[in-house]
């Protein structure tokens, strides 16, 4: 997100931006690896996604 200062939310956005591409693309599957479970949570719904 341009003019975020949190890496976690920076980090959410690019992941979205890859699997909007990799949709564009018509892949069937997609492998998302991430070490941050913050991120993780947010994917799986079971933590907020910070509003700015």
């Amino acid at each position: 997100m341009a003019g975020s200062e949190d890496p976690s939310l920076a980090e959410a956005c690019t992941i979205y931006q890859a699997v909007q591409m990799a949709l564009e693309c018509n892949f069937r599957e997609v492998m998302v690896e991430n070490d941050c479970s913050t991120v993780v949570e947010m994917i799986q719904g079971a933590k907020q996604i910070p509003r700015t």
